[in-house]
């Protein structure tokens, strides 16, 4: 429409129903526009708020989620390994955060889904306080070969928090995405 102006000979004029209708068509766009904008930061706002309900109704609650790093609360941590066959052999090596050996045993060699809670109480006999810890499983068939072992974590939600843009729930030192949650009791 500027454009139209200043191109318009000096002796025209522009039809008064074709100004009004230009306005009107340019003013229902800029409210289209803003109207966008709202409507995306209301989303955003109740995708925030969909997380804060959901994260909260966590708290208090034991979930279950791959990895390998477990808390040690209440004096236990606890993990679930898988087995594809029946394994000979299985070593479960506990380390803390630093990576140092705390504890080392046998575990069960069963095909299918293994529980394993450690009390926190080293081989060594020292007791461990609270904290993130990370268990390997080491198992072999009878022929001596390397079985792979799928690692599960289990521990009580203490947190939630949306604050960096993505759904993460605390587990006692351990933070967990909530995508990744595979079951909650």
């Amino acid at each position: 429409m500027l454009k139209q102006l200043e191109v318009q000979e000096a002796n025209e004029t522009i039809d008064t129903e074709d100004y009004t209708s230009q306005l009107t068509q340019y003013a229902a766009l800029e409210q289209q526009i803003s109207s966008g904008q709202t409507l995306s930061e209301i989303s955003e706002q109740l995708s925030n708020l969909s997380f804060a309900t959901t994260g909260v109704s966590y708290l208090g609650r034991t979930v279950e989620a791959e990895g390998d790093t477990a808390p040690l609360q209440d004096g236990s941590a606890n993990w679930e390994y898988d087995l594809d066959e029946e394994a000979e052999s299985v070593t479960l090596t506990v380390c803390d955060e630093d990576g140092n050996v705390v504890y080392e045993g046998t575990g069960d060699g069963e095909s299918g889904t293994n529980a394993f809670s450690w009390d926190g109480v080293g081989s060594d006999g020292e007791t461990y306080s609270s904290g993130a810890y990370t268990l390997s499983v080491t198992a072999t068939d009878a022929d001596g070969n390397a079985l792979d072992a799928t690692l599960r974590i289990k521990g009580t939600v203490t947190a939630a928090d949306s604050t960096s843009g993505s759904s993460v729930l605390e587990l006692g030192g351990v933070s967990i995405a909530m995508d990744d949650v595979l079951a909650g009791a």
